[in-house]
């Protein structure tokens, strides 16, 4: 089965990954993204679509340090992409927030589920939890579906860092 984009505006459907592509797991040799923030554990939540958490800080005097793990959805055809907080602890006002586990659960029934999600539907699933999420369109490729889906670039800049 193919990730399948319906034509209505920026609806998606996805669908169950059955079999782990090859080749994704070389996106876990990369080397830090920048010296603020890497990627992990890449991983196909449904065919076209794929899942990873992002992590970063960066400390100034000012404010102190800020830490933050995100979890990433994209389309790898379309690039629309959901940024979910699951993780944020700010030394400024001493805000600590850690949803990580309750975030890979969503994913991970995302990814088992025996049904079709649309991109509405899996972003109800982490609202239904109360999660922050921003959802945007990438113009670049990330490295997951690069490795996994690379006839899904669909004009988005070709990911070069391997």
């Amino acid at each position: 089965m193919r990730f399948k984009a319906v034509i209505s505006g920026l609806s998606f459907a996805f669908f169950p990954a059955t079999v782990f592509a090859a080749g994704i797991e070389a996106c876990e040799a990369l080397p830090i993204m920048s010296h603020h923030v890497f990627e992990t554990n890449h991983r196909i939540v449904g065919n076209g679509v794929v899942s990873y958490p992002e992590i970063g800080s960066i400390c100034t005097d000012e404010l102190g340090c800020t830490h933050t793990e995100f979890v990433l959805f994209a389309a790898c055809e379309s690039g629309q992409t959901m940024r979910v907080v699951a993780n944020l602890e700010r030394d400024f006002d001493g805000t600590h927030l850690d949803r990580v586990d309750e975030a890979n659960e969503v994913v991970q029934v995302l990814a088992s589920a025996e049904t079709s999600y649309s991109w509405t539907s899996a972003t109800k699933a982490f609202e239904r939890k109360a999660f922050q999420i921003d959802d945007y369109i990438e113009s670049k490729e990330n490295c997951a579906c690069a490795m996994a889906f690379p006839e899904l670039r669909n004009g988005k800049e070709k990911f070069e860092g391997l």
